[in-house]
């Protein structure tokens, strides 16, 4: 079993894309030490990690790998769906680097093999069971489940903001900015809780304790904060949840918990 995962925001970085994929990739050994395969326009990570908790990331799928005949993959879909409890289904291949049959001959191939052998209706528009068939270079893999993850940017990329913890509020703060790429340097006022934040760092995050929001001017980095200042201060000030509502805000938090 290997973990298909797709990015997308990455591609957008035009000269920087190659920066931001080693990024990604490194994230990734840091946080699970698994072996990472970039392939086109995907990572294939080793099985067991909760890719999840990778800012960067659009989704991954568990798959199985099956070489690239077309006999080969049928058989391997129809290990693959003896396995589950449906009624209908919809084949959704991607060929991505290879001279291999296309998407929509694929579709065709797999799907009049899966109708026949598994008697089991097509439904293209919402279908009880998804077979999702990515072939990449030499390889097909086969899956049936896409996680979906949080999207953005690797941690790391865009430079070290300090983020201001106070309360659950300024965790979903520091949150949204590493998800745009930023790394944390984290203060308070006291001891707070910053396990949510460190599910998601591939490094190990400490918390600095300060007396005075004062000291912050002397770090020369941006100020993340969860809710408005009392104070004026001489460094930027960034506040991500600027627009959400309350329930917004626990519905966010909530998600990040995984749970």
């Amino acid at each position: 079993m290997v973990l298909v995962v797709r990015y997308g925001e990455i591609f957008l970085k035009g000269k920087n894309r190659l920066d931001f994929e080693k990024k990604l990739v490194g994230n990734i050994k840091k946080m699970f030490d698994v072996k990472v395969l970039r392939k086109r326009n995907r990572l294939l990570v080793e099985d067991g990690a909760d890719l999840r908790r990778v800012l960067g990331l659009i989704s991954y799928s568990p798959a199985v790998s099956v070489d690239l005949d077309i006999e080969k993959i049928k058989e391997k879909v129809l290990e693959v769906v003896k396995e589950k409890n449906f009624e209908t289904f919809a084949v959704v291949a991607k060929r991505m680097g290879s001279k291999f049959l296309n998407s929509q001959e694929i579709n065709e191939k797999i799907g009049e093999f899966v109708l026949e052998k598994v008697g089991k209706k097509v439904n293209l528009s919402k279908p009880d069971l998804t077979i999702g068939i990515e072939v990449i270079d030499d390889k097909a893999y086969v899956f049936t489940e896409t996680i979906l993850c949080f999207g953005g940017l690797p941690v790391g990329v865009e430079g070290k903001v300090v983020l201001l913890v106070e309360d659950e509020q300024s965790l979903l703060a520091g949150l949204l900015v590493m998800k745009r790429g930023c790394d944390l340097e984290i203060v308070s006022f006291g001891d707070f809780d910053i396990s949510l934040l460190e599910m998601y760092s591939s490094k190990k995050l400490k918390s600095k304790r300060i007396k005075s929001l004062k000291e912050v001017e002397g770090m020369d980095l941006p100020l993340v904060v969860g809710s408005e200042l009392d104070e004026d201060l001489d460094v930027v000030v960034l506040n991500p949840l600027v627009g959400l509502t309350l329930e917004e805000i626990s519905k966010k938090i909530s998600i990040f918990k995984l749970k």
